[in-house]
């Protein structure tokens, strides 16, 4: 079925009927019945660094890149890291010139890196003592290990190497 355009003649013998409270209370309840979604501008960019994941958990917040991909180009609404390729999402075309520093700033690294989160910049995946894991292993899986040296020694270890 084709859309079919409405002019003001067509609509010229419908005008007594919308002029009528019943007919107004009818249209204003209406709702429609497709919507459109607004048109989205996608470009595919490279990035100069490595993004945090479960993986990386030293890499740069993707949240943290969006944002300032956001002060340097207004109409920047998302972006998502596949491989070393970035899509961005614009809301609308960007300029020229926004298209150029956003290029620079997600190749920039020193840029980018400062936007580590500090708490996150000084945490590292803790690596057990290789000469000490014999030991423990040797302690905690002893079945004649009394509970309270088992408890002692796996506390010990869980504060030096998980819970830092």
């Amino acid at each position: 079925m084709s859309r079919y355009l409405f002019t003001r003649e067509n609509l010229q013998p419908l005008r007594a009927f919308l002029g009528l409270p019943m007919a107004r209370q009818v249209l204003q309840a209406a709702v429609p019945i497709k919507r459109f979604p607004p048109k989205q501008v996608q470009e595919r960019l490279e990035l100069g660094v490595e993004v945090q994941n479960r993986n990386n958990p030293n890499g740069v917040p993707l949240d943290a890149i969006l944002d300032e991909a956001k002060k340097t180009s207004p109409s920047v609404t998302g972006i998502v890291v596949r491989g070393n390729a970035v899509f961005v999402t614009h809301d609308r075309e960007p300029k020229p010139e926004e298209k150029t520093q956003l290029g620079k700033l997600l190749l920039d690294k020193t840029r980018l890196t400062s936007l580590v989160r500090p708490e996150l910049r000084a945490a590292r995946v803790a690596q057990p003592d290789d000469q000490a894991l014999p030991e423990l292993k040797r302690v905690l899986s002893d079945p004649a290990t009394p509970d309270d040296k088992w408890l002692r020694e796996f506390r010990r270890y869980a504060v030096e190497h998980l819970l830092k």
